[in-house]
C-alpha cells in the first residue's frame, strides 16, 4: 500500500539542462522549500558532467539525496528521482522521511510543455475519476484492478444500492448512476480535488495486461472481437482464414502484443491496457491513497474505515465475470509471456515502464533491463 500526502511544504524546482554530443549533460537544480513554521531553506545544487545512457523508448534515471537539519532538530531526507523520456517531460518522485513517518509525493515538472495549463482550469485527466460526495471520495477507475467491485462500493456508499451483492456486473458498469468528476463545473472540480480523499488502485502491469487479454479475447465478446480482433488478425496474421477475418475471434497473445507495440496500430488504444500513469495521471493529481490489487481487500477495507464508511460495508471479493475462469496470477502471466521472445518482453516492459517505476513493482523477468 502506498499512502500519498501533499505534506505541509511547497517546492519550487528549476532545471536547466545543457546537452552536448557524447551524451554528456550539465544540470543545475534549485530547490526552495518553504515550511509553515516560517523557516525557509534554499538549496542550490549544480551537477555537471553526467553521462546518460539512453536506450530506445526508455528512461534515464538520476537520483540526488539531500539531507537537511532544521532548528528543531528534526531531520528530513529528500530523495529526488528524475526520469526523462525525451528531454521535454520530467517526472519527480519525492520521498520524505520525518520521525519514522514515510510518505510519497509525486511531482510533475511545470516546465514540461504538457503541464502548461492555467491553475484555475481543471486537468483533462479527471474523466476517469468517479465522485462519491457523501464520503467525500474520488476514485480513479483502473480496469482490471478491481474497478467493478469499487463501483459497487461507491454505489452503496452513495445510497444507490443496499448491498454490493445486489449489483450485477452490467449494472455496476452500465447503470451505476455514478457521477464522474468532469460532470461538475470548474469550481466544483477544483474544490473536490482540493478537499476530497483521492484514491487509486493499481496492479502489476504484466498481470493486468494478461487479465485484459484473457477477458476480452478468450471469451465471447460482441465488441472487442469485431472491433479489435478483426483489425489485429488482418494486420498481424499471415494467411488468415476468411472466418477469422469475419469474426475477429481467436486472437493470440503474440498477435495482441504486436498490436500493442505498433506505433501505427490498425485500431486505437483501449483503457483496459492503457498504462495507469496515463489513465489516472498520478503526477498531476496528488492521490491521498494508492492501493494495490495484490493486497486489495486489506487496503480497500482500511480505506473504507478511514473515510467513515458503515462498519458492515466491506470490500467484495467475488468474481462475476467469467466466474469459471481462474483469476490471472503471476504464474498464469508467466505462461502467456513465455510465448514472446526476450526482445518482445523487453518492449512490453518499456511500454509499462512508468507504471513499474511509479508504483514500485519488481521486474517480472530477470532478463529485463
Amino acid at each position: 500500500m502506498l499512502v500519498t500526502h501533499t505534506g505541509t511544504h511547497s517546492s519550487t524546482h528549476t532545471h536547466t539542462h545543457t546537452h552536448t554530443q557524447g551524451r554528456t549533460a550539465a544540470h543545475t537544480h534549485t530547490h526552495t522549500h518553504t515550511h509553515r513554521d516560517a523557516q525557509q531553506h534554499t538549496h542550490t545544487h549544480t551537477h555537471t558532467t553526467h553521462t546518460h545512457t539512453h536506450t530506445q523508448g526508455r528512461t534515464a534515471a538520476h537520483t540526488h539525496t539531500h539531507t537537511h537539519t532544521h532548528r528543531d532538530a528534526q531531520q528530513h531526507t529528500h530523495t529526488h528521482t528524475h526520469t526523462h523520456r525525451d528531454a521535454q517531460q520530467h517526472t519527480h518522485m519525492q520521498k520524505i522521511t520525518n520521525k519514522n513517518i514515510t510518505v510519497q509525493i509525486l511531482h510533475h515538472n511545470s516546465n514540461s510543455p504538457r503541464s502548461k495549463r492555467s491553475d484555475c482550469a481543471p486537468p483533462p485527466q479527471v474523466s476517469r475519476v468517479y465522485v462519491e460526495d457523501r464520503s467525500r471520495l474520488l476514485y480513479c477507475e483502473v480496469p482490471k484492478a478491481g474497478c467493478s467491485n469499487w463501483k459497487r462500493v461507491l454505489m452503496v456508499l452513495g445510497g444507490k444500492a443496499a448491498s454490493t451483492w445486489d449489483i450485477p456486473h452490467d449494472a455496476a458498469h452500465g447503470a451505476n448512476r455514478l457521477r464522474r468528476l468532469d460532470s461538475y463545473d470548474a469550481a466544483g472540480i477544483t474544490e473536490r480535488l482540493r478537499s476530497y480523499t483521492k484514491v487509486l488502485f493499481v496492479r502489476e502491469p504484466f498481470e493486468r495486461l494478461v487479465s485484459a487479454f484473457r477477458d476480452k479475447f478468450e471469451s465471447p465478446n460482441s465488441y472487442y472481437h469485431p472491433v479489435f480482433g478483426r483489425a489485429i488478425i488482418a494486420r498481424y496474421r499471415a494467411n488468415a482464414s476468411l472466418g477469422a477475418l469475419r469474426s475477429g475471434a481467436g486472437v493470440s497473445f503474440p498477435e495482441f502484443v504486436r498490436y500493442l507495440l505498433d506505433v501505427r496500430r490498425p485500431v486505437g488504444m483501449d483503457i483496459h491496457w492503457t498504462p495507469v500513469s496515463q489513465l489516472c495521471s498520478p503526477c498531476l493529481l496528488r492521490y491521498s491513497f494508492i492501493g494495490k490489487l495484490e493486497s486489495l481487500e486489506a487496503d480497500a477495507n482500511f480505506l473504507l474505515r478511514s473515510v467513515g464508511a458503515p462498519r458492515n460495508l466491506t470490500f467484495p471479493n467475488f468474481k462475476d465475470r467469467n466466474p469459471r475462469a481462474e483469476r490471472t496470477s503471476a504464474t498464469i502471466t508467466q505462461v502467456y509471456f513465455s510465448q514472446l521472445s526476450a526482445a518482445e518482453r523487453q518492449k512490453v516492459f518499456d511500454f509499462f515502464y512508468m507504471d513499474y517505476l511509479m508504483f514500485q513493482y519488481n521486474k517480472p523477468f530477470s532478463d529485463l533491463t
